[in-house]
């Protein structure tokens, strides 16, 4: 009995810890598109790229690092080559995520500064 309640916590911490993630992403595209628009509506366009991107990222991380290990591995490229494609994905994560976080800081920037200023270098 003890297997099934510890597999069924697991389940739930897994479930309540997907939703949060997916749920905080989201609040964050609601919010830069509603204050975004309503007191920045010039400079917003870059955040709220940005939030979506992240989402769509989000969203396709973990699917793809759920779902295509297990096909791996049922595919006939065992453990190795599961582990081996977890590997890439946390190289391409990494990328995308600077990236990511390079859209975010300027887009920050430009929020942040007057809006009749120029740029600073």
């Amino acid at each position: 009995m003890q297997g099934i309640e510890t597999s069924l916590f697991a389940s739930i911490a897994y479930s309540v810890g997907s939703l949060l993630g997916f749920a905080a992403p989201v609040a964050i595209v609601v919010a830069i598109g509603m204050l975004g628009r309503r007191y920045r509506p010039a400079s917003s366009g870059l955040l709220l790229g940005w939030s979506i991107a992240a989402l769509g990222w989000s969203l396709l991380r973990g699917v793809l690092m759920f779902a295509l290990p297990v096909a791996v591995s049922r595919w006939g490229g065992g453990v190795a080559a599961a582990q081996s494609y977890q590997a890439a994905m946390s190289l391409l994560g990494s990328v995308v995520h600077v990236a990511l976080t390079v859209v975010f800081l300027i887009g920050l920037a430009r929020v942040m500064r007057d809006p009749g200023a120029p740029m600073a270098r």
